[in-house]
């Protein structure tokens, strides 16, 4: 059995644009040494175009695209040339803060318990 789990099994907002993404913001300012306060608005309106980029993309070619490949993208968009360390560092950063959302749906736990135990039972 199969579940989808975003929007079936959690609730979370699909527009990745209703939390805050402050830490992954510090961390590319101190990966380009820029510190201007008010290029996080930029910043925040280029991971929301390449992310919809990146969603038009998966639709027409019916295919998922990965974190990598959005970091890869923001990153050099950026003018930042990371290693694949530091593409890693971005990305567990950018995925702990857009998944602070994401919460699971009332009784999924007990569902999903309920499934597994029908599993076992063959």
């Amino acid at each position: 059995m199969l579940f989808d789990l975003f929007g079936t099994l959690v609730h979370y907002d699909a527009r990745r644009v209703s939390q805050s993404y402050r830490d992954t913001f510090q961390f590319i300012q101190s990966l380009s040494g820029q510190v201007d306060p008010l290029s996080y608005e930029s910043f925040f309106a280029d991971t929301d175009r390449i992310f919809g980029e990146l969603d038009a993309w998966s639709e027409t070619h019916q295919q998922e695209f990965s974190k990598q490949d959005f970091t890869k993208r923001l990153l050099e968009e950026q003018g930042i040339d990371a290693d694949c360390g530091m593409r890693d560092q971005f990305s567990d950063l950018f995925t702990k803060e857009w998944s602070a959302g994401v919460v699971a749906v009332n009784g999924v736990h007990k569902f999903l318990s309920s499934c597994a135990k029908s599993s076992q039972r063959g």
